[in-house]
């Protein structure tokens, strides 16, 4: 059942349909008067006009539908690269590297930022590297 969960919330946010959708259940509609509102309505767009391309070249079959697929396909293969593989390769690289840590800290407030702050440089690092690295380059997605 969390599977289903699991995928029903990679459809709200892939569609960006979360907002609209808490709109229509509470009913609230002054809320599309505003700059939010508008934004919310607007948001799910792009991706719905994507379904229908993507409909209607599978009726018309273009030649084009492949290079659609294939980007389909490579968007949900790092969804779940992103989501499975690399969390848990965190947690084994904490595991194995914790005894060499340099620094033991307890869970107060600012350790959580310095740890914001490390996890963030190595993005920027990892993310660099995946530009100049052409190994890392097929791993390059954000």
């Amino acid at each position: 059942m969390d599977v289903l969960l699991t995928i029903w919330n990679e459809v709200i946010g892939y569609f960006r349909i979360d907002q609209v959708w808490e709109i229509l259940k509470s009913g609230d509609f002054s809320t599309l008067r505003t700059y939010d509102g508008i934004v919310s309505v607007i948001r799910p767009i792009i991706p719905l006009l994507l379904l229908l391309e993507f409909i209607l070249g599978l009726i018309y079959k273009k030649p084009q539908m492949k290079v659609y697929k294939v980007n389909f396909l490579i968007y949900i293969f790092n969804r779940f690269i992103g989501r499975f593989i690399a969390i848990a390769m965190v947690v084994f690289i904490i595991g194995v590297f914790e005894k060499y840590a340099i620094l033991h800290t307890e869970p107060t407030w600012y350790w959580f930022i310095y740890g914001y702050i490390v996890w963030e440089f190595g993005h920027f690092i990892y993310h660099y590297l995946g530009h100049k690295v052409r190994l890392f380059w097929c791993l390059h997605s954000t």
